[in-house]
């Protein structure tokens, strides 16, 4: 096939699909690139959002590439409507486009609470640049009325909305139905470290409780607590987790369950069709089970895999073999630090406190003997020689 005459489409405008455009790039791919986004700006750095931007450290969120090349277009504010795989097209609100391999990376949509009063103004979930600007005038409107801000979901984005508030002199009131802050991503001795980083910094935590009704006239006013409870507030941020954007996806009949199924070179169940993101459900060595993973790193490595394989699958030879699978891993900054995670520190039976100081703490979680998890506060350098080592679990 001539590569020059070919297409590479890609559904969606977060980090995994600009980080596959960029990898064609680098590739020195010939044929025609077509990003299609549904929001109004070209790709932009996202993990900022919740710190820099909210901090007022930026004015506006950072592009992920400053100009498009000659053989790239980006249709911005461009809905996709559904995928014919037998045709190879994409029916977009605004032109079909034609493909000869596809990325699907529609991301995830926040999570929202069914409970009344939940559209009220004033209400917010983090997502989008967007989202980040109507948080930022809320954060104001909090400071200016003196009122406190309500979040909702003790999960990473709750946390940083958290951190950044009160760097912003806001008064913070966080409520999580579990009984400790990100229970499904961190073992208890490290949620506890967080429980304590957050209630040094005046955060009035508030574990096992949930939102029954939101309450206001223009805008939020009040929160009405299952316990009977009622709480002032100038705004909230609901922080529970996201939904896929598998809309498409299952309308075209690629094979789903928790994310569109791929293999681990980025491949669906359409020969011609690839996924990577928050959409994609992918085989994981560390957990020995496949997972959908809602993190940067993960979206950077899977889209990047993707892409190589797209270009191997079109011809390209010289790209076999492909990226071998990452260890897992994330990070989080609040207050000024940064905490990173490696591995599947969950499924381990015992934990060692490697460092804890004035810098942080490294703590290693074991299974069987095996190195399987990492967390760390600080000690970057450490983190990243002991990730190397995390071993991937037995089938």
């Amino acid at each position: 096939m001539d590569e020059a005459r070919t297409t590479i489409a890609i559904l969606g405008g977060g980090h995994a699909g600009a980080a596959a455009m960029l990898r064609l790039r680098q590739l020195n791919y010939l044929g025609k690139i077509v990003l299609v986004s549904d929001e109004g700006a070209p790709p932009y750095d996202r993990p900022g959002l919740s710190k820099e931007y909210l901090l007022g450290e930026v004015e506006t969120p950072r592009p992920l590439f400053a100009d498009t090349l000659p053989n790239e277009r980006v249709l911005v504010s461009t809905r996709a409507l559904g995928i014919e795989l037998a045709g190879r097209v994409v029916r977009t609100d605004k032109e079909d486009i034609r493909y000869d391999r596809l990325l699907v990376a529609t991301g995830a949509d926040a999570r929202r609470l069914n409970v009344p009063g939940a559209h009220l103004p004033g209400i917010h979930t983090l997502r989008t640049s967007a989202d980040a600007a109507r948080i930022a005038d809320s954060l104001a409107h909090c400071v200016s009325t003196r009122r406190p801000l309500l979040i909702v979901g003790g999960s990473w984005i709750g946390l940083e909305v958290a951190a950044a508030a009160r760097r912003r002199g806001v008064d913070v009131v966080l409520l999580e139905q579990g009984e400790r802050l990100c229970q499904r991503t961190v073992p208890a001795s490290v949620a506890a470290r967080l429980h304590a980083m957050h209630e040094k910094n005046g955060v009035r935590l508030r574990m096992a409780a949930q939102v029954a009704a939101f309450e206001g006239a223009a805008r939020v006013s009040h929160a009405r607590l299952a316990d009977g409870t009622t709480l002032e507030v100038g705004a909230v941020v609901v922080g529970i987790g996201v939904l896929p954007n598998l809309g498409v996806a299952r309308e075209a009949g690629l094979h789903i369950r928790q994310g569109i199924v791929i293999d681990a070179l980025g491949r669906t169940s359409d020969p011609h069709v690839y996924a990577a993101g928050d959409v994609a459900e992918v085989p994981c060595r560390w957990q020995a089970r496949p997972v959908r993973y809602e993190s940067w790193s993960a979206a950077n490595t899977q889209a990047r895999t993707a892409a190589e394989s797209m270009l191997h699958d079109l011809g390209r030879a010289d790209l076999s073999p492909l990226s071998a699978p990452e260890v897992p891993w994330f990070w989080s900054d609040q207050y000024g630090k940064t905490l990173r995670l490696a591995g599947s520190p969950l499924t381990s039976t015992e934990s060692k406190l490697l460092r804890d100081d004035e810098e942080g703490f490294l703590e290693g979680f074991f299974s069987d003997g095996r190195l399987v998890g990492i967390a760390a506060l600080g000690h970057a350098r450490e983190f990243r020689n002991l990730r190397s080592g995390i071993e991937p679990r037995a089938s």
